[in-house]
């Protein structure tokens, strides 16, 4: 099961999705002792959790890839009469002004994404800062290998059943789809005393190759709007917004 939990909240100028290791914090604080445990043994998350304005809104969205991680990240949050989300370390309450929930299960995520032919250019938008690790070293531009790897490695970990994580998968994947516009910019994410060297902006994407690999394009890229991309993502990294371009669009 996949869901997604976006809480609403009144603006803050000065909270932004750099706030994010925050937030996290506020996240663990309804966690059962026991489950967040688990969740600090190293490996992929089963959740993601960022920050992001629209519409001069404040959005805290916290997407989980399991059943488990559900009950125990989401729940907490949904039910009783929580109305105020309180930053300890700021000394700040904002107030709760809507959540929604979005809910789905992987066979119903699959069939809507990967057996529905999806369009050819794909427009990204990096929500929040993105950067990946590669030999011991970050890697803050959008590099398509890493972008597929990390999204393949954390769709077979937590999706029943299904399992699309190949080397020869991802060499069909890399060779066929390229960058071919972006407005991206650098940034810092500041976590524990480390300064993560990251991007954010917009990019768009061409897609060739036969239909069944534009259709794994988007699914895994869909995909990425619960799982986030590249490192850190429990955090506040690497969140992402998919929109499709329509054929004979202008750029």
């Amino acid at each position: 099961m996949i869901k997604k939990l976006s809480i609403v909240l009144e603006k803050k100028n000065d909270i932004t999705y750099l706030k994010g290791s925050l937030f996290h914090g506020i996240l663990m604080e309804q966690v059962d002792p026991a489950y967040g445990e688990i969740l600090h043994l190293d490996g992929l998350k089963p959740y993601s959790q960022s920050l992001h304005y629209e519409d001069d809104k404040l959005i805290w969205d916290i997407n989980t890839l399991n059943e488990q991680a559900s009950k125990e990240l989401i729940e907490p949050l949904t039910v009783g009469s929580i109305q105020k989300i309180e930053i300890k370390h700021d000394r700040k309450e904002l107030e709760i002004l809507e959540k929604r929930e979005v809910t789905d299960t992987y066979q119903d995520f699959v069939n809507r994404y990967y057996f529905e032919n999806g369009n050819r250019r794909v427009h990204i938008q990096i929500l929040s800062p993105t950067s990946f690790k590669q030999n011991g070293r970050y890697v803050f531009y959008p590099d398509i290998r890493l972008i597929f790897q990390s999204l393949m490695m954390k769709f077979d970990t937590f999706a029943d059943n299904f399992s699309i994580c190949s080397e020869e998968v991802l060499e069909q994947l890399v060779d066929n789809t390229h960058i071919i516009g972006y407005n991206l910019k650098s940034v810092r994410f500041h976590l524990e005393g480390i300064s993560i060297p990251a991007f954010i902006g917009h990019m768009e994407v061409q897609i060739n190759g036969p239909q069944p690999l534009v259709n794994l394009v988007h699914l895994l890229l869909r995909y990425g709007e619960y799982s986030g991309v590249g490192i850190k993502t429990s955090m506040g990294m690497g969140a992402m917004r998919i929109t499709d371009k329509r054929r004979g669009e202008r750029k």
